[in-house]
């Protein structure tokens, strides 16, 4: 929320002016400076002590706030553990890794059986990408707790980053041996296609016409060719390795100079701060201070941008390097991932070569000194050594150039660790010594994001300027940057807000589709929903048994067999790594109603053109049909000749263990009975474990093995159209929101998507072996490596922004035809075909009707798809299907008459005017739900004080109870929101009563209890095993790429839960840095042997504030409350507690049953999956904390070391966390999980 003062000429001032000296920010210690100076400019306006009581606090205020309460605890009693690590995670909360190791580690020298400890020094360490520090962390709480599932999971995936490194070590090319990537690029040799319609650079040089349609173009989301970006990129790194590595700018008199801070990939900022300031020029010239790709989704169009500047005028565009420009930042943060997807492998080597180039500082005028960290270690450093810096390598983890990119200012003066982990801390005395030692004036600097967009620290000698507003579309910072005018060079700061996408009306943001239901009538059951809801599953499971397959050995009798049965060219495809988050990333696209994808460029589908061309199976021919069995003993006696033993079969399937066991190897001289046995073995085998791939494991039903009776008579079956069928009905499924599995023949959807969409493509085979039919055998499989683990996330961004361009509408056009067998080619005119597809059990409508720009025309509006019912017909029923799917039979009978004609007068714009009132438009929310709830919360207060201050004088009665209808329905909507006004409820004693005695009945009858999986609350968390000592965090070892946001150099933002508890969530985790979420348990007196008795605190309509009087030297008492409609009086003078009051029944807060009526430092634990937080204490008097440090024993939470451990409540309280899959983008996978920048 953003408050203006009175008379403020500053709009949306954060800062609330007040009488006394000290202007406040919403709680945050750190501010107090920045706004002094600002609230000094303006009238300043006395505050009420409730109004500021009822200020939200900011989330780093929250975690700001447990650092210093923690701190206070650790000086009464620095012998508790459980203190340490405490403040550790918040630490880790604030992305402060440096300080979090240094807790951790203390708390491990207090108690070396801690688990904790070691939990979140690792943690911290696989944050810094310290994989092996991380690894030998996580061993140790292996041992510690051998029994806990998510301990084993982090210490495997420890263990796989850790043997990445070591392979990588061992390949390596020693440096002194590696060629340049630039030396191997000659970019006039590469050929532009003649429908290339982008921005082109005639000859060598860069004019400001290419730039301005190069920018343009990647406004509109269109990617540069590959030509013109190698020559961007090598024409500037020819530029930089001639610079020092400090440069010096002169600007003239009269003339000025704009210094810009962190852009961090937010293109669209970047194109808002050029039309606030203009372009860059000789005349209008600009310094970019860093960090200029990472974070955001457009890394690559910022740099290329830059770039392109710098090649058109050196002097319009000085560029500096930041932590960000490295080769492990790019690979963590997402900048690596992007260029191999936008344009090459090859280019992610080349433009890590050119940031070796960038110069670490500038000087202008002799008098500004500019840097993207900050200042060292020691005094004495003159600007002649940091021009002595050998720049061209990575930034190495000491020395001037590891501080000049990574230090950061602090209040106090020396020198102090950096709360990073990497560079240091440094006071005003620092800078000031460093300006006299060199004769300059100021200190500019970037590195951390700033609610103002800047912050002017050290009395005025520094500044820190940052240039991404409203960081990774969440944080709701502005952005700044700064003029200075020369000669005096006085800076002008000039701040600005975020850009919202023009192509992204209001009604998109808030609804993202269907407006016409008529089509897609399921959405309701569809994932999507779930999805805008913020309830993210994940990655599918992906069931598709090939990877033996090749260990069958066939003879020549078998293979001639095999050719008559329609499997020759299937059972030549290879086992392909299955890419499951692109998969699930279709799925989320899928639409049963229709059987197509819906994308924004409109419809498309998976053909019969596709099963023919791919997989070289028959689209045409007799349905694949039969009788359906109950057992498997009959059948596998007949068709095979040997019956499976019970421990194999299961109703009508068979393990295809079974098969591989008795049937992979047929001897050469077997008689023609056995040979047959064991090719039906292999043919049940083969498209059991591929184009009818199921969800039950290892299984396959053996009513497909009658089909095989005669190998001729099996090749005239429809195997194609069947395989189609089987995929569509699997597709189907898995887009329903209660799913999580997919079965299939997924390698025919993944392949279809390579040829169709430039997403997740990997390399094509070049050899000419693969030159050859099915054209699955194009593809060499999923990208593999350290930088390609792309989660559901940023597949859901692509697929949601994608455009025409991105579509290859029909990629077999340029294939020679000569390879098609005539038997499938004689077929493919059936490919449009309006018919129904059948698979025993499964019928499904293909509708090319839908999807005719495959087949190169043009789309008009469909007709409408009749709803019909999938019928779950049973497929161990023992019967006949044909007789109950006569419909269906009769319509693929006709299959002919029904072939799609193309019409002359369709109009797509037309079409596609129709095509988006009836789809859905984004499956991801373009913004955050924590940015929806902060705009709506805002403007809900905005309209609430409205109503409030509106003078109801001369309005007659029913204009007054209009008015006070507003009133209300504002407050009741702001009532349970954090920071919400105070504000009596209507609601009669007696109503409020049976409401809080049926709450609590719910709450104690629920206690400790685990929610259902499908539970709303389950999706808040990404946690497996919710009982688990540790978050459910995932490591991404190669990439811990953010697609949700986070922040810069601070915190987390606050997630209000819409659920039985609404307390704080006062820390929330990330997956990959693997907090705990059990850290604090509250615990009865009569729970004590209760299964991790986690108290559900019932905080409705508590409103968490801090008092701002004066505090006594020893009472300290964070609480909250558990009556529901309770308000905290904001005018109650607290002279003794900082206190957010609660009463918790008569729960015990210690490590014992016993009672301890002394106030404690401690938090509850609200577990109900995720872990909400409100600071908890007893009902404390006038007790004193050292009081109760002494009550409670060291021996404080007991580590749970053995599954019984598990049954034993924890009685410590402590800082909770919650594995995030927050309900925004984030995900089960995660993503970047540091907020270095």
């Amino acid at each position: 929320m953003k408050i203006q003062c009175n008379a403020c000429e500053v709009a949306e001032a954060k800062v609330l002016c007040c009488a006394d000296e000290a202007a406040l920010c919403w709680g945050c210690d750190q501010k107090i400076h920045a706004a002094n100076k600002l609230a000094s400019k303006h009238q300043r306006v006395p505050l009420s002590s409730s109004s500021s009581s009822s200020m939200p606090k900011c989330d780093i205020c929250q975690y700001s706030q447990a650092i210093d309460l923690y701190t206070q605890a650790i000086e009464l009693n620095s012998q508790n553990a459980v203190y340490w690590a405490n403040r550790s995670i918040a630490h880790l909360k604030l992305e402060e890794y440096g300080s979090a190791i240094q807790d951790a580690s203390k708390a491990i020298e207090v108690d070396p059986r801690y688990s904790k400890g070691y939990y979140r020094r690792g943690a911290a360490s696989l944050a810094m990408g310290k994989f092996k520090e991380a690894l030998k962390d996580f061993q140790q709480v292996k041992k510690i707790c051998p029994n806990d599932p998510d301990a084993t999971k982090k210490l495997k995936e420890c263990e796989k980053a850790v043997m990445k490194l070591k392979f990588a070590e061992a390949i390596s090319v020693p440096e002194s041996q590696r060629r340049p990537v630039a030396d191997s690029i000659n970019y006039r040799s590469i050929e532009v296609e003649s429908q290339y319609t982008g921005a082109r650079i005639e000859g060598d040089v860069v004019t400001l016409d290419f730039v301005k349609k190069m920018m343009e173009d990647f406004k509109n989301q269109r990617t540069l060719h590959q030509r013109y970006a190698f020559q961007i990129v090598l024409q500037t790194k020819e530029m930089l390795q001639k610079l020092p590595s400090l440069v010096d700018i002169s600007v003239p008199n009269g003339k000025h100079f704009t210094v810009c801070g962190d852009v961090h990939g937010q293109f669209y900022d970047l194109l808002n701060i050029f039309e606030l300031n203009g372009l860059p020029s000789e005349e209008n010239p600009y310094l970019f201070n860093g960090d200029f790709v990472d974070r955001g989704s457009f890394s690559l169009e910022v740099i290329l941008t830059l770039f392109a500047f710098k090649c058109m005028s050196p002097s319009a565009i000085y560029l500096a390097r930041g932590n960000h420009e490295s080769k492990s930042m790019n690979r963590i943060y997402g900048f690596e991932g992007e260029v191999q997807s936008k344009l090459s492998e090859k280019f992610v080597g080349l433009f890590a070569e050119v940031f070796c180039c960038l110069p670490l500082a500038h000087v202008i005028n002799g008098k500004v000194f500019v840097v993207h960290g900050g200042l060292f270690s020691v005094d004495g450093v003159k600007l002649s050594d940091i021009r002595e810096i050998n720049r061209f390598c990575e930034p190495p983890e000491e020395g001037l150039m590891c501080e000049l990119l990574w230090s950061d200012p602090q209040p106090a003066p020396g020198r102090g660790p950096s709360k990073r982990g990497v560079g240091l801390s440094f006071g005003g005395d620092v800078t000031k010594r460093f300006l006299q030692d060199n004769n300059l004036d100021l200190v500019v600097r970037s590195h951390e994001v700033k609610d103002e967009g800047y912050e002017i620290e050290h009395d005025g000698k520094l500044i820190t300027v940052f240039s991404a507003p409203n960081y990774c579309d969440q944080m709701g910072n502005k952005g700044a940057f700064i003029r200075f005018e020369a000669p005096d060079l006085k800076p002008n700061i000039v701040t600005f807000s975020a850009v919202v996408m023009e192509e992204l009306s209001m009604a998109e943001w808030t609804n993202p589709g269907p407006i016409d239901g008529s089509v897609l009538y399921d959405q309701d059951k569809h994932v999507s929903s779930a999805v805008w809801d913020g309830q993210e599953r994940g990655a599918l499971r992906c069931h598709e048994h090939t990877s033996k397959l090749d260990q069958w050995t066939l003879t020549k009798t078998q293979l001639e067999l095999v050719e008559k049965a329609g499997f020759g060219y299937l059972r030549l495809i290879p086992a392909i790594s299955l890419d499951n988050p692109l998969i699930s990333a279709l799925v989320e696209r899928w639409r049963r109603e229709t059987n197509t994808f819906h994308l924004n460029v409109g419809e498309m589908t998976v053909t019969l053109k596709d099963v023919a061309l791919l997989l070289g199976l028959s689209i045409d021919g007799e349905p694949v049909m039969g009788v359906t069995y109950t057992t498997c003993n009959l059948v596998c006696d007949r068709f095979l000749g040997k019956t499976p033993e019970s421990s194999y079969i299961s109703g009508g399937m068979v393990k295809l263990s079974w098969l591989k066991e008795f049937f992979s190897r047929c001897p050469e001289d077997a008689p023609l009975e056995v040979i047959e046995y064991h090719t039906r073995a292999y043919l049940l085998y083969l498209v059991g474990s591929t184009i009818f791939s199921t969800t039950t494991g290892n299984k396959v039903p053996v009513m497909y093995l009658p089909l095989f009776e005669d190998f001729d008579r099996c090749g005239k079956y429809a195997w194609g159209a069947a395989a189609l069928a089987f995929l569509y009905r699997a597709l189907g499924n898995a887009s329903l929101r209660s799913q999580s599995t997919i079965s299939g023949c997924l390698t025919l959807l993944q392949c279809w998507s390579y040829f169709y969409l430039n997403i997740g493509r990997p390399k094509l085979n070049q050899d000419s072996v693969h030159d050859r039919f099915p054209f699955v055998l194009c593809w060499k499989g999923k990208q593999s490596g350290p930088t390609t683990n792309r989660d559901v996330i940023f597949y859901r961004k692509v697929l949601d922004s994608m455009k025409e361009c991105d579509v290859e509408w029909r990629p077999y056009r340029h294939v020679d035809s000569s390879v098609i067998p005539k038997e499938i080619l004689s077929t493919l005119g059936l490919a449009k075909s309006k018919t129904m597809l059948i698979c025993f059990d499964k019928a499904e409508r293909h509708l090319p009707d839908r999807c005719l720009r495959q087949f190169g025309n043009s789309q008009s509006i469909p007709e409408d798809v009749e709803r019909w019912e999938r019928k779950s017909r049973g497929v161990d029923g023992g019967v006949d299907l044909s007789a109950k799917m006569e419909s269906e039979l009769n319509e693929w009978l006709e299959r002919r008459f029904h072939i799609v004609e193309q019409d002359d007068d369709a109009d797509e714009s037309e079409y596609m005017q129709w095509y988006l009132k009836i789809t859905r438009k984004f499956v991801g929310r373009p913004i955050s739900l924590s940015s929806e709830f902060q705009r709506t919360n805002a403007g809900l207060r905005d309209i609430a004080h409205i109503a409030d201050t509106f003078s109801t004088k001369g309005l007659d009665p029913e204009q007054v109870e209009l008015i006070s209808r507003i009133r209300y329905i504002a407050h009741e909507c702001l009532r349970d929101q954090i920071g919400g006004p105070s504000m009596v409820s209507p609601t009669p004693q007696n109503e409020l009563g049976k409401r809080i005695r049926g709450k609590e009945r719910v709450r104690r009858r629920g206690l400790g209890k685990r929610l259902r999986k499908n539970h709303p609350l389950q999706y808040h968390t990404a946690s497996e095993d919710d009982q688990s000592p540790f978050a459910g965090a995932t490591v991404v070892v190669d990439r811990l790429q953010s697609y949700h946001a986070h922040r810069e150099d601070d915190h987390l933002p606050l997630y209000p839960v819409q659920n039985e508890v609404t307390a704080l969530h006062m820390i929330n985790g990330d997956d990959d840095i693997g907090f705990d979420q059990s850290d604090l348990v509250q615990v009865t007196g009569e729970e004590c042997n209760t299964e991790l008795s986690h108290a559900v605190v019932k905080v409705d309509e508590t409103h968490l504030f801090e008092a701002t009087e004066k505090m006594n030297d020893s009472q300290i008492c964070i609480a909250v409350n558990e009556v529901k409609d309770f308000q905290i009086s904001d005018s109650t003078k607290v002279d003794s507690q900082i206190c957010n009051a609660m009463r918790v029944n008569d729960s015990q807060l210690c490590d014992e049953p016993e009672e301890v009526i002394n106030a404690q430092i401690c938090n509850a634990d609200e577990e109900v999956d995720d872990s909400h937080v409100c600071d908890a204490t007893q009902e404390a008097t006038d007790s004193h904390l050292s009081s109760a440090s002494e009550k409670v024993d060291d021996s404080e939470l007991p580590e749970l070391n053995t599954d019984s451990d598990r049954q034993t409540a924890k009685l410590e309280t402590e800082v909770p966390e919650s594995s995030l899959e927050i309900p925004q983008d984030i995900a089960n996978q995660s993503n970047d999980y540091s907020v270095l920048v």
